[in-house]
């Protein structure tokens, strides 16, 4: 993420702002298999860790798959106790079955605990970007609906810009298998933790396999699901590979509109030529201390109108 920030001198504060942009298991025709990432203990956070919450998530996956027509499915572990294995030899274990998908499962910390919210990675040329693009569109706008923040379809290269960052999706490549990584959630910032718990965990996994199902227009008598008619989202293929933004948003503002009796209304402008605008921070001491970060509303917006209460002003409160 890169940062651009404003300062305004108002009535009551110096108001100081910044905004962020965003940095932009497999499967074969009538065969499916997840891979729950078991790297050591992953990602841990008090008594929520990694290795067991993807392996939940994905038995819960494969659960729901299993009720969708002409389907089998198949996992690269199925229990904590399977010894760990590489990012290659799941790669290879995809490449023995003649998978057509790898749909690979996580979710997410960040290093400040400051982040939350889904997304997913996806490779960055060819055909498996518009085949990971169309599910990935699938999957981000379930996840939303289930009231996770959208961080968005992204793509990340190696140092040199030449390859894939994430081994998953390198290897995955190399094998020309089309591949995704899915972050769920954040284990470590309070607004995701309404799904901390083994039901949205397990949730979570078949939220996944409904959005596998529909991408491969897979149909269940059981469930009363009928995807055939699904059209997936098509995107061409970039003409180069695509990496994040490493640009700060071209601009950022702040400006007091008014000071009523109980609220400062405040004005934020910002734009992101190459994404949008996902976050901002907004100080009311100067810019000694920022407040947590905020979602900025509309992505299409480049001005976000906030109301902040006289009383955290005057309290110098963040």
């Amino acid at each position: 993420h890169h940062h651009a920030k404003a300062v305004a001198f108002g009535a009551r504060a110096e108001w100081v702002v910044e905004c962020e942009g965003v940095y932009a298991g497999w499967l074969k025709l009538d065969s499916v298999g997840l891979e729950p990432c078991g790297e050591a203990l992953g990602g841990n956070m008090d008594d929520r860790i990694e290795r067991d919450i993807n392996l939940m998530t994905a038995q819960a996956m494969k659960e729901r798959l299993e009720q969708y027509e002409g389907v089998d499915v198949y996992l690269t572990r199925d229990n904590n106790d399977d010894p760990d294995i590489s990012r290659k030899e799941r790669l290879d274990i995809a490449k023995d079955l003649n998978a057509d998908f790898l749909f690979s499962i996580h979710y997410n910390m960040s290093e400040n605990h400051t982040l939350f919210g889904s997304e997913v990675w996806i490779q960055s040329q060819g055909s498996a970007y518009t085949k990971g693009f169309a599910f990935a569109s699938i999957e981000i706008e379930a996840l939303s609906e289930l009231g996770l923040f959208n961080r968005g379809i992204k793509n990340k290269l190696d140092k040199d810009g030449t390859g894939e960052y994430y081994g998953i999706l390198k290897y995955a490549e190399e094998y020309n298998i089309p591949a995704v990584i899915i972050e769920h959630c954040h284990l470590d910032e309070e607004r995701d933790s309404a799904f901390w718990n083994e039901d949205g965990y397990r949730l979570l996994g078949q939220t996944d396999a409904d959005s596998v199902a529909k991408y491969f227009k897979l149909s269940s008598a059981s469930l009363g699901i009928d995807n055939s008619a699904y059209e997936n989202v098509y995107v061409e293929q970039p003409s180069h590979r695509l990496d994040k933004d490493m640009v700060s948003p071209e601009y950022c503002n702040i400006t007091e509109q008014n000071i009523g009796d109980q609220n400062a209304e405040i004005l934020i402008e910002a734009k992101d030529e190459e994404t949008y605008i996902q976050y901002y921070q907004l100080s009311l001491n100067g810019g000694k201390s920022f407040g947590r970060l905020e979602v900025w509303e509309d992505r299409g917006s480049e001005t976000q109108l906030i109301y902040i209460p006289l009383s955290d002003i005057e309290q110098n409160v963040v």
